[in-house]
């Protein structure tokens, strides 16, 4: 995960979206993370399909929309980030709660909080 965070936090394109969730380890809150992700993929797709044109915007929604059907519920920690890009598109399970659920577009992908938060001598195998 800290090899992921520092190659992602070093990427920059012109659309980098980062999807935040606060996620719950157990059912029946577990079973609802999979509501939750797909409303911030529709507030995502709205907000692609506004600000970038149409042909990019079609490229990284199809990847979103690839990346959180890809992703196993009964495996979540405190918090789930999907981080998508033109070239990447990668999610990581975070043992750290977050303070809201969002949808970020930049530049670069949104890792600074992230970083911030984790101690630095975390090592975690996955």
């Amino acid at each position: 995960m800290n090899s992921t965070l520092e190659k992602l936090k070093d990427v920059k394109s012109d659309c980098c979206v980062t999807v935040q969730l606060q996620t719950h380890r157990t059912p029946p809150g577990n079973q609802k993370d999979n509501i939750e992700l797909k409303n911030l993929v529709r507030e995502a797709e709205k907000r692609l399909t506004t600000e970038f044109d149409k042909e990019k915007a079609s490229v990284i929604i199809d990847k979103i929309n690839k990346l959180a059907s890809d992703i196993d519920y009964y495996f979540n920690l405190e918090s789930l980030i999907l981080f998508v890009s033109e070239d990447d598109a990668e999610y990581i399970r975070m043992p750290i709660h977050i303070q809201q659920n969002k949808v970020m577009i930049g530049k670069t992908f949104a890792t600074r909080d992230l970083v911030r938060a984790l101690p630095r001598n975390w090592i975690i195998i996955f």
